[in-house]
């Protein structure tokens, strides 16, 4: 029996749509790991990795926009913080007024 490739195994976990070739690799993967242990084995364990690698990228997706949303967030204060004190300096304490 011939074992999938290495390069087969990396197509097959990374498909993105089950066109003709997706399809007909998935087909060829799928009938042959039903009888070969040591491919099955492979296929699981690189669908494992891939899995992991997708949740680290969605954690740095995640990441890098909560330090846009902060990035965000500080300039509206600063604007805030701004017109305050234009405020305090125009109508005094008592008639300024902070809006976040």
């Amino acid at each position: 029996m011939k074992h999938l490739t290495t390069d087969e195994i990396l197509d097959f976990v990374t498909l993105e749509s089950l066109d003709g070739k997706g399809l007909a690799l998935s087909k060829k993967v799928n009938e042959h790991i039903r009888s070969c242990p040591s491919c099955r084995q492979k296929v699981t364990a690189f669908l494992e990795v891939s899995d992991e690698l997708t949740k680290l990228n969605s954690l740095s997706f995640c990441k890098a926009n909560s330090y846009r949303l902060a990035s965000t967030w500080e300039d509206e204060v600063d604007f805030e913080v701004e017109k305050l004190l234009k405020d305090v300096g125009e109508k005094g304490r008592e008639g300024a007024k902070l809006e976040l």
